[in-house]
């Protein structure tokens, strides 16, 4: 695991803070977890199995199907933080 130090302003510290006022992320370290995934998802870095994998992996026991993590990542690829 790696630790970083970011100074953010303006839009992105906002930003943060959108994400776990909307429910998306329990924390603003986790709202920056996921926007890195989700970035990658959509640049085309990673597809969706290997994301898939990495998320079964980090729920261990508490692993859900594959289908429900799929449709999570559907209903948030088509979520909007800013409305």
């Amino acid at each position: 695991m790696a630790n970083i130090e970011l100074k953010l302003h303006g839009l992105q510290d906002k930003l943060l803070d959108r994400f776990v006022d909307k429910g998306f992320a329990e924390s603003r370290e986790e709202a920056l977890r996921f926007a890195l995934l989700k970035s990658a998802l959509d640049l085309g870095l990673i597809d969706q199995k290997l994301l898939v994998k990495e998320i079964r992996g980090d729920l261990g026991k508490d692993k859900k199907l594959v289908h429900d993590i799929l449709k999570d990542i559907k209903e948030i690829k088509n979520e909007s933080i800013f409305g």
